[in-house]
This record gives C-alpha cells, sequence and structure tokens, in this order.
C-alpha cells in the first residue's frame, strides 16, 4: 500500500513539474489586447499608443470611434450622394462592405459647383479611411491570439509607423497615405499628410 501511493505522489509530482514547465515555455495567450494599450479618442478617431507583446513592438491603425450610424448622421448628404451614385452600378450602401470602403475612394477627387456637398463628400471619404482601419485593426488582434505569430506576419498587418493609418504592403512599400484629424468649421474634417516610414 506504501508503495501504491508513494508511486501516485511522484506521479502526481511530475504531472505538475510538466504543466509548469510547458507553462513556462510557451507564451503567455491575451484574449483582450486592446487592454495593453492606451487609447486616445481625438476628433472621433482612436489612437493607440504602440505596445509590446510577445517580444514584438505592436502598432494598431487609428480607427474611427464613430459607429456607422454615427458617421452616416456625421455626413448625411455626402452619404446620400454617394449612395445614389453606387444605386446604378449595384455597390452596397453598407460602409462595413469592403465593395462599399473601395469604390467610395473614387469620391476623393470629386469637384462640384457645391462646393460645401464637395467638402462634406472629402471629410466622409478621410472619415472611411478610417472607419475601415476597424476591419485592420481586428485582423492584428486575430494575428496576436497566436502567440507564436512571426515579425513578418505582424509587419504586413501594422502600419508602417505610429503616424501611418496604413500597413506595408508585401515588398515594404506604403500602401496608401496616412491622415491627421483636423476640426473645421465645427464639423469633424480630415487632412491628407504623407505617411513617414519607420
Amino acid at each position: 500500500m506504501k508503495r501504491l501511493l508513494r508511486a501516485i505522489a511522484i506521479g502526481f509530482t511530475l504531472m505538475l513539474s510538466m504543466i509548469f514547465f510547458v507553462a513556462a515555455g510557451s507564451p503567455a495567450r491575451y484574449d483582450n489586447v486592446a487592454e495593453l494599450t492606451k487609447i486616445e479618442v481625438v476628433n472621433h478617431v482612436k489612437q493607440y499608443a504602440p505596445f509590446t507583446l510577445y517580444g514584438k513592438t505592436i502598432r494598431l491603425f487609428p480607427e474611427a470611434a464613430l459607429t456607422q450610424e454615427q458617421g452616416i448622421a456625421l455626413y448625411p448628404n455626402a452619404y446620400a450622394y454617394i449612395v445614389a451614385e453606387f444605386e446604378a452600378s449595384g455597390v452596397s450602401s453598407d460602409l462595413d462592405q469592403e465593395e462599399f470602403q473601395e469604390n467610395v475612394k473614387k469620391f476623393f477627387l470629386i469637384e462640384l459647383d457645391d462646393k460645401d456637398l464637395e467638402r462634406e463628400i472629402l471629410a466622409f471619404v478621410r472619415f472611411m479611411d478610417y472607419y475601415e482601419n476597424k476591419a485592420d485593426n481586428q485582423r492584428i488582434f486575430a494575428a496576436l491570439a497566436n502567440p507564436f505569430v512571426t515579425s513578418q506576419t505582424l509587419k504586413e498587418l501594422m502600419p508602417a509607423s505610429s503616424l501611418s493609418t496604413q500597413p506595408f504592403d508585401s515588398q515594404g512599400g506604403l500602401k496608401k497615405l496616412s491622415n491627421s484629424l483636423v476640426t473645421y468649421g465645427g464639423q469633424l474634417n480630415l487632412q491628407s499628410t504623407p505617411s513617414k516610414s519607420p
């Protein structure tokens, strides 16, 4: 009986030791990465401070702090104009659809006789650049759910620098220009500035 109890005690001790060594050898998992960074909201845009996880510096995109409904309410004339233009080609009016996000970019260079509407459309297009960054950040969070994510994978997903709103492409170049926010006439207005590489 003593031998049996001793064998059970040794087996239990070995099992606990193995669990400890396996747990100590694996990086910690984080289910809510957003808790690891400082988030500041400026002019309806969430700005994330870079943070370190798994020994890697993580940068997130600035993203719109507004919901789809709030964005439409802030730019009602621009949204109505763009949706009317999209109707003929069958493009969705849902801001969360990639098709809408890609097609709205063509309005960045629009010229209209109604300059107030033109300015609102330009501001809406810039808002959409931040709005679509929500999906980019979700892809980064999904990658970070894997504690063994590679630096190359993160580089392809993350913005080029903490000043940028866009990631590197696979050749190491920027995909788009970054934007900074400026308040204009009491309304949110987004002003384009060139992004900087690290």
